[in-house]
């Protein structure tokens, strides 16, 4: 259990003890704490505690703690406890929610400073909940990894992308066959963004030709930060306005894709549209007909082939040869090597 939260168990349990004007002594508080959690505290921690229960502005207790010196600490308001919220059932629906959402992303090595924060929403939203018998369940779950790629590497690069400095990086690239490289490339680059996608992990960087090229971090096997800075920035919106996943090809244009959809999968592509360029070009008994602006790539030719029989590319060309091809191999068995 982590420390952060180990203290907020002890200040409920304070927070039990001294609930109803009731006076206890630093001996039975502490001995409180140990028969709760089987963990003896020190004297200093004990005074830690409640100095933090009253002043700690982050935690906003304000406990109305007293000493009434030689006898014992006691509540100077009989009807104060650090579970008096004002919250509303509502209200504790969304904050359940939101921590659902963050505590997916606390073993993020860049995201450390949001795991107390999470601990002790949790902590408070699981106490607020109790009284209001409201149920845990999530109903709100995001498809996240529960492994990222190497800590330190992802570290190391989140470092150099906030501080500018250019990095040195050991790559195992794959062939043209998607197969994974057995040779590795080192290379110096300036990091600029580290992309999601699909549930992997991206970094896009610019290399030394001033190229901007992707890599896939699970690919990455070292990271030396340098001491070279740079200006370089990336605007993400412009640079992956008309991709479709993670590729955007240096120097080539978007290309406008015409597909119809049968009418079984129209209300889906309409409601959950394939890219921000989509727009529909009619919609009657023969199906429903779309453009979207994007540029070449696989991802493209395995959007297109996820839907099977129920999408005909009308144009361009390369992409229904490219589509056909694909399922023909399916059909005969043909796997790429």
């Amino acid at each position: 259990m982590a420390s952060s939260v180990k203290a907020l168990k002890r200040y409920e349990i304070y927070d039990k003890q001294l609930q109803g004007g009731k006076g206890r002594t630093k001996e039975q508080l502490m001995q409180a704490v140990y028969e709760e959690t089987r963990e003896e505290i020190s004297e200093r921690t004990f005074v830690n505690d409640l100095q933090k229960m009253r002043e700690d502005e982050y935690l906003g207790f304000n406990a109305p703690i007293k000493y009434v010196r030689g006898r014992h600490y006691i509540y100077e308001n009989k009807n104060y406890t650090i579970n008096a919220s004002k919250i509303t059932r509502h209200q504790l629906r969304n904050l359940r929610d939101a921590i659902s959402i963050l505590s997916r992303f606390k073993n993020l090595p860049f995201m450390s400073h949001i795991v107390q924060v999470v601990e002790q929403l949790e902590f408070l939203q699981s106490n607020a909940s109790k009284s209001r018998m409201i149920i845990n369940n999530p109903i709100v779950e995001l498809e996240v990894p529960s492994q990222w790629p190497d800590s330190n590497i992802l570290k190391d690069l989140y470092l150099a992308i906030n501080n500018k400095k250019e990095v040195q990086m050991t790559y195992q690239p794959f062939n043209e066959g998607e197969e994974l490289d057995v040779r590795e490339v080192r290379q110096k680059v300036k990091p600029l963004l580290i992309k999601e996608y699909q549930n992997r992990l991206y970094l896009i960087a610019m290399n030394e030709a001033g190229e901007i090229r992707t890599f896939g971090l699970e690919r990455i096997q070292a990271v030396n930060r340098l001491e070279g800075r740079f200006k370089d920035t990336l605007n993400s919106e412009n640079y992956f306005k008309y991709a479709l996943g993670i590729t955007v090809p240096n120097n080539e244009e978007p290309h406008r894709i015409e597909l119809l959809f049968g009418r079984t999968d129209a209300n889906y592509v309409k409601t959950s549209r394939l890219h921000e360029t989509q727009e529909i070009i009619r919609e009657d008994y023969n199906g429903l007909l779309i453009t979207i602006t994007v540029y070449k790539s696989k991802e493209l030719i395995r959007m297109v082939r996820s839907f099977g029989s129920g999408v005909k590319v009308i144009s361009p060309d390369w992409l229904a040869n490219a589509v056909k091809k694909d399922a023909q191999d399916v059909v005969e068995g043909n796997l790429r090597n």
